[in-house]
């Protein structure tokens, strides 16, 4: 067996098109990497590729300003929700087997049946739907057609992403000002020092991707906040706080009993759904992904929690 380090991923890509390499394991490439082998590979059959869906890409909120919209009433972020479309957005940066997010987990996830059991809030692509809720919170359409209240002031939503993430920020700011809203755009440089104040700064939506993992919990507690006091080194870059879920967040953590585990993490998840503490958009495999040639057999879809392509290899062969 011999293994190869790369540090350029389309060198890696171009490699495993041309021969030199038979497998490339989770975690050290990407769909667009790989989008010429997948053309090649689909043509001719001559290799795999297996995608994980191990990540979720969500919007999240901003919950410092108590005077904000989204802040203070629920219809108003179920209607953020109804204006996205979420198929469209998973056709479109994860094509070839994605699906609209609901949850933090994935519909193969059995925290995501336990929670469907518990009868989650799901809610569908209706921009007619986003516009009556939106009329029955006090915003109505002004004669520039953007959203307004009584009060004559706009409906201002920013959306706020990394510098890869800027064709998704794109697209959802996109949708945002199909609804009506006033929708400032900002893009975090990869150079910026003070990344981490950025993140959290956003004035509406910071567009982001996460493990699907029950370790995303943790971004929802109190100790968690960014800010100053922390050097904007916190995982809970929106602000949010509710003492009740700080409560479930210790109780998941504490519980060594993985059944007992699953089902707190499911009240979570609920929670997260019927509150609408983020916005959900799509399932992506981000680096979950496995491709390898014809011959090798063996490789298979790998867990979100375990990303270890090799777990198996004792059981892999070449033809």
């Amino acid at each position: 067996m011999i293994l190869r380090f790369f540090n350029d991923r389309i060198v890696m890509a171009t490699s495993l098109l041309a021969g030199d390499i038979d497998l490339v394991g989770v975690g050290n490439i990407n769909a667009d990497d790989l989008s010429g082998v997948r053309t090649t590979w689909d043509a001719s059959g001559e290799g795999t590729i297996i995608k994980t869906m191990s990540e979720i890409v969500w919007a999240r909120f901003q919950f410092r300003d108590a005077s904000a919209p989204w802040v203070r009433d629920l219809r108003i972020r179920q209607a953020l929700l109804q204006m996205i479309d979420r198929q469209t957005f998973a056709d479109t940066f994860e094509p070839g087997g994605s699906a609209p997010a609901d949850l933090f987990v994935s519909a193969d996830d059995p925290a995501y049946r336990l929670t469907e059991q518990r009868g989650f809030t799901r809610l569908a692509y209706d921009p007619a739907q986003a516009m009556r809720l939106l009329a029955d919170a006090g915003w109505t359409r002004g004669a520039d057609g953007t959203m307004q209240n009584p009060a004559g002031q706009k409906f201002t939503m920013e959306t706020r992403v990394i510098q890869r993430a800027q064709p998704m920020g794109v697209a959802l700011a996109d949708q945002f000002k199909r609804g009506g809203l006033d929708v400032p755009f900002s893009v975090i440089a990869d150079n910026a020092e003070n990344r981490g104040m950025l993140r959290a700064t956003s004035q509406g939506v910071y567009l982001q991707s996460d493990p699907n993992t029950d370790e995303v919990a943790v971004q929802f507690t109190t100790a968690e906040i960014r800010g100053e006091q922390n050097n904007w080194a916190g995982l809970n870059q929106s602000g949010y706080s509710n003492p009740a879920v700080d409560q479930m967040y210790a109780q998941i953590s504490r519980e060594l009993d993985p059944v007992k585990h699953q089902s707190l993490y499911a009240d979570f998840l609920k929670v997260a759904a019927d509150e609408l503490l983020f916005l959900p958009v799509f399932y992506s495999s981000g680096f979950g992904i496995t491709a390898f040639r014809k011959g090798l057999q063996g490789p298979g879809p790998v867990a979100p929690l375990e990303p270890v392509t090799t777990w198996n290899i004792q059981a892999w062969d070449m033809e």
